[in-house]
């Protein structure tokens, strides 16, 4: 029989705190090449759906998508997902609003 081998696309991603992005795993070495997605790090890394569609935590950091075969539990792939924050807005305030300048003599 041929080793059962999990392999996961993209390997890696980047999204923003809250963002998206789509999994999708091959599984080869076997008929059933259906696969269970889990985050690595729990809940706190973000979450996955039966079909592969991450969303992203709403705190910075690297997470690990998870697929892994039904056929073989012990076969897997993970992929690394680097979730950034959004730039922060900067606002400018100049007080007072207005003001004039001395006359010169």
């Amino acid at each position: 029989p041929s080793e059962i081998a999990v392999r996961i696309q993209p390997p890696s991603a980047q999204v923003q705190t809250g963002g998206s992005v789509a999994f999708a795993a091959a599984v080869t070495g076997t008929a059933n090449t259906a696969v269970t997605w889990s985050v690595q790090e729990g809940a706190t890394g973000g979450s996955v759906t039966a079909g592969g569609a991450y969303t992203a935590p709403g705190t910075a950091g690297i997470y690990h998508v998870v697929a892994t075969s039904q056929a073989d539990p012990a076969r897997s792939a993970a992929a690394a997902v680097t979730v950034t924050a959004p730039p922060q807005q900067v606002a400018v305030t100049v007080t007072p609003p207005s003001a004039e300048a001395p006359e010169e003599a």
